[in-house]
């Protein structure tokens, strides 16, 4: 997979990672939207994720990452929040953009020809989506038996349930924090090209359409 720019814009990349980081923390604590799902009421849709996801599809999934590091250090500045919220929401987002940066290394190499940017990005998505859903399953559930609800024995109908309505919800929260920064993206390519080269996502496309051209 492509790497991240050389040090002629690292500091550029740093400062965007603080700045974003920074700003999905302000984001979490001013917007609240509850999980429509009465089953699982401490749930929320995280307007937050867009800024980590925006910053992954501009600079690259290194300081994508950071982003979301620095989003969960912010986040543990709030004593409202306790200790297990924002390492869960670490969790999630990491899982997701790793989910992610492997779902457009499996486009580069293997469906390259069969379509452009946006076959890229509902590949991308859902493998995201998946990765997230399925590493934050046994995640939430040693979260449920350890720290929630300890003393207490769970049937299996509702383990599933209960597991099975977060994976859910983690689909759905994918889904929501990754649109909004392809349209974003897509919107800077076209009113701006010569910001595209400078667009990691944007970066990632032009390579493969040249590697194709070659090979055709």
């Amino acid at each position: 997979m492509t790497g991240q720019p050389t040090s002629a814009s690292r500091t550029t990349s740093l400062t965007g990672a603080a700045v974003f980081g920074a700003l999905a923390a302000v984001v979490a604590f001013l917007i609240q939207i509850p999980y429509p799902d009465p089953a699982l009421p401490f749930l929320r849709l995280d307007l937050a994720e867009i800024v980590d996801v925006l910053a992954f599809l501009l600079f690259g999934p290194a300081v994508g990452l950071l982003t979301a590091l620095l989003h969960y250090v912010f986040l543990n500045f709030s004593p409202s929040l306790p200790v297990w919220g924002p390492l869960l929401k670490l969790f999630a987002v990491t899982s997701m953009l790793f989910g992610m940066w492997l779902g457009y290394g499996a486009y580069s190499r293997i469906l390259k020809r069969a379509g452009g940017r946006g076959v890229g990005f509902v590949m991308m998505v859902a493998t995201g989506a998946v990765l997230r859903a399925v590493a934050l399953t046994p995640i939430n559930y040693a979260f449920l038996i350890f720290v929630f609800a300890p003393n207490v024995a769970f049937s299996s109908s509702f383990l599933t349930f209960y597991l099975g309505g977060i994976a859910i919800y983690n689909i759905i929260q994918t889904i929501l924090a990754t649109v909004v920064p392809f349209l974003v993206v897509t919107a800077l390519s076209r009113a701006a090209p010569n910001l595209e080269v400078r667009i990691w996502f944007a970066r990632m496309k032009s390579s493969i359409v040249t590697k194709t051209q070659k090979t055709t």
